[in-house]
């Protein structure tokens, strides 16, 4: 139990270290589309952030990205990671990605990227 406390205290340190400095916490994010009735969430994929720059694992598609802190807003420099044109970062942490700016809002349309959860013990 302590080393997943420690781990959760560092995972909060690094996510407020990457907010503090303008960009994203570093590290994989999971990221899902929800389909069907009842929506069930589909891997599309994952996005690694490292300092101002991002890649899709097991893609060719990487560059760097902008973050607005008033808006959250997220500006992919290079080609857009799983054809997402453009992000928004939660309050949560998760970055919601969406196919046009049109859609922004409309979660119907977005994939969902997230950390994955940390393993206890781990």
């Amino acid at each position: 139990m302590k080393g997943f406390l420690t781990a959760l205290a560092l995972l909060a340190a690094s996510a407020l270290s990457a907010e503090a400095a303008g960009g994203l916490a570093d590290g994989r994010y999971n990221c899902f589309v929800f389909l069907g009735k009842p929506p069930k969430a589909t891997m599309v994929g994952a996005l690694l952030i490292s300092g101002s720059a991002y890649q899709v694992k097991d893609q060719a598609v990487r560059g760097d990205y902008d973050l607005d802190p008033q808006s959250g807003r997220v500006n992919w420099k290079g080609n857009p990671p799983l054809g997402f044109q453009v992000g928004v970062l939660e309050p949560d942490g998760k970055i919601r990605m969406y196919i046009s700016e049109a859609d922004i809002g409309n979660k119907w349309k977005a994939a969902l990227c997230s950390k994955p959860a940390a393993k206890e013990g781990s």
